[in-house]
């Protein structure tokens, strides 16, 4: 597909069809848009959630399942920017939810399956029936974001310190990072406002607080972080 021909084709046939009164031609044009370039907006997660309706502003994205749909929320402004961008200002979008529960199928014209090539065949990696579009069938692909997460786990309790572009644990996104990082540091973070932290959980405590390599922590700041932690609990109670 050429971006720049789709681009100006896009552009003058939505300021025919939308013009002024946003009429359901014009979005339905509109959403066709979007989904044969949903891809740019969602990245690889493009196989797992797609453009249901739009209307007033507001996009409504089927996801085929809730932890996928939670994540998406998260970064929803950043989204909705790239789907701007994309409409070039010849409509404007302000807000975007997810159903999850849906399946992308669902909403795939005939004509999009047919640029899709659309079909079923067999699984790389168990031999069941998936669409032709995806890597793997939903259950492995669940599987493969487990072990991809359970690895990045291993490798953030190895270094805290450690940034997201130097992680070595392959195929993950930022927003995955930072989940995981933030999991981790809560846990630890948790511990010591129970009282219940070893020497080791304050040391990965301090260094996730930190982000900083042992060698740079001074004595000073490895008690006042941990006074800084311990006494986050007793502002909670307070607080209560």
């Amino acid at each position: 597909m050429e971006q720049s021909v789709t681009l100006e084709s896009f552009k003058n046939s939505l300021t025919r069809f939308i013009g002024t009164n946003n009429s359901n031609i014009g979005k339905q044009y509109l959403l066709y848009y979007l989904r044969k370039n949903w891809s740019v907006v969602a990245g690889k997660f493009s196989n797992h959630c797609w453009p249901a309706t739009i209307s007033e502003g507001r996009l409504i994205v089927g996801v085929d399942n809730a932890p996928l749909a939670n994540q998406l929320f998260m970064v929803k402004t950043e989204l909705v920017k790239k789907v701007n961008q994309i409409f070039q200002g010849k409509y404007i979008l302000r807000d975007m939810s997810f159903k999850s529960g849906l399946k992308v199928e669902e909403f795939i014209s005939e004509k999009e399956k047919e640029e899709k090539n659309y079909s079923i065949i067999n699984c790389p990696k168990c031999g069941g029936k998936m669409e032709s579009w995806r890597k793997n069938c939903f259950e492995c692909d669940r599987e493969v974001q487990s072990e991809k997460r359970e690895k990045l786990k291993k490798e953030l309790k190895l270094a805290p310190w450690i940034k997201y572009e130097q992680i070595t644990t392959e195929d993950v996104d930022k927003l995955t990072f930072n989940q995981e990082r933030d999991i981790l540091a809560n846990y630890y973070y948790e511990k010591i406002r129970r009282k219940e932290a070893s020497e080791e959980d304050k040391i990965q405590a301090v260094l996730f607080y930190t982000k900083k390599l042992p060698v740079e922590i001074s004595a000073e700041e490895n008690k006042m972080v941990l006074a800084i932690l311990a006494k986050e609990d007793e502002y909670k109670e307070l607080e209560e």
